[in-house]
């Protein structure tokens, strides 16, 4: 039987994630010109609904992946303080 309702914050959390994701293997396979919404819920098992609820355009979602890759770029370099790891390497 299908769940019905709200889904739960992870379950949520875990979407986005593969949207963006996905958004991320559109635009390295086609460019951001060429990426589209369609494309990008295709990939990722949703509808195109969704992705314009949650991004509000193809902007939109871009802009999350952008800073969701800028964040976790932040906490890697940061990790690499605490290492002998060089943070150009982690760049690279």
């Amino acid at each position: 039987m299908a769940k019905r309702g709200r889904p739960k914050a992870s379950e949520e959390n875990s979407r986005r994630d593969a949207v963006i994701q996905a958004a991320i293997n559109e635009l390295v396979e086609k460019g951001y010109e060429n990426a589209t919404m369609l494309g990008i819920a295709k990939r990722a098992s949703a509808s195109k609904e969704t992705l314009y609820n949650w991004f509000g355009s193809k902007l939109g979602l871009f802009s999350v992946l952008i800073k969701t890759q800028g964040e976790k770029t932040i906490e890697r370099l940061n990790a690499t303080f605490d290492t002998e790891e060089s943070p150009h390497e982690t760049l690279t």
